[in-house]
C-alpha cells in the first residue's frame, strides 16, 4: 500500500509492518525499475528468523482518506481550469499529500480574481455533489479514446487505471 513517490503523489511512510510498536516500520519508498523498494527501520535487533515472518503493511485510514480527497480534488480543479480558461490548460506537475495538493499549469497571463473565484465555486459545487467514482483498467490507447486527461507521455505500463468522476450518461463527468 505504500506509494513511491511519483506522479505527484508523496510518499508513503512511518507505518509499522507488524502488530507492536517494536516491528520494523517503514521510512522510506522509492522506485527501482519496476519495482516499489521499502526502506525499513527496525528498533534494536531480531534474529535472522524474523526476515522469514509475515509483515502486514498498512497506511492509516485517515492519511489514505484525505490523500484520496486530495488527488480526486485535482481532477476537478483541472476541469475546473480548462472550462473558466479554456482548452490549453494542461497539467505539467502537481504534488498530491494528505494536507495538501499542488497543481501545476500554463497560462498566458495571470489569472484575475473572478476566474479564480469562478474556478472555487466550480470545483467546490462538484465536490458537495459527492459524485460516484468508478475505475476502470484499460490500454492507453483506449483510455484516451475515453477521452481521459493525463500525462500520457509519462512512462506507464501496457494498462493505466481511468477514474470516472460522475456519471458520463448524466453529462457528470470530470
Amino acid at each position: 500500500p505504500f506509494y513511491a513517490e511519483m506522479g505527484g503523489q508523496f510518499r508513503k511512510k512511518g507505518a509499522p509492518l507488524g502488530p507492536d510498536k517494536n516491528t520494523p516500520s517503514v521510512t522510506d519508498t522509492i522506485k527501482w525499475n519496476d519495482l516499489t523498494v521499502h526502506r525499513v527501520k527496525a528498533k534494536g535487533q531480531f534474529p535472522l528468523e524474523f526476515l522469514k515472518d509475515e509483515l502486514h503493511a498498512q497506511i492509516g485510514h485517515r492519511e489514505r482518506s484525505v490523500t484520496r480527497k486530495n488527488h480526486s480534488a485535482t481532477h476537478l480543479l483541472q476541469s475546473a481550469l480548462i472550462q473558466v480558461l479554456g482548452d490549453h490548460i494542461s497539467q505539467s506537475g502537481s504534488r498530491v499529500g494528505p494536507d495538501s495538493l499542488r497543481f501545476d499549469f500554463t497560462h498566458g497571463e495571470k489569472m484575475t480574481d473572478e476566474e479564480k473565484a469562478e474556478v472555487e465555486k466550480i470545483v467546490n459545487e462538484q465536490i458537495e455533489k459527492a459524485l460516484p467514482i468508478t475505475c476502470e483498467e484499460m490500454t492507453v490507447e483506449d483510455a484516451k479514446e475515453k477521452g481521459a486527461i493525463g500525462l500520457f507521455e509519462s512512462k506507464y505500463g501496457e494498462k493505466v487505471k481511468v477514474y470516472t468522476v460522475g456519471e458520463p450518461d448524466k453529462g457528470t463527468l470530470f
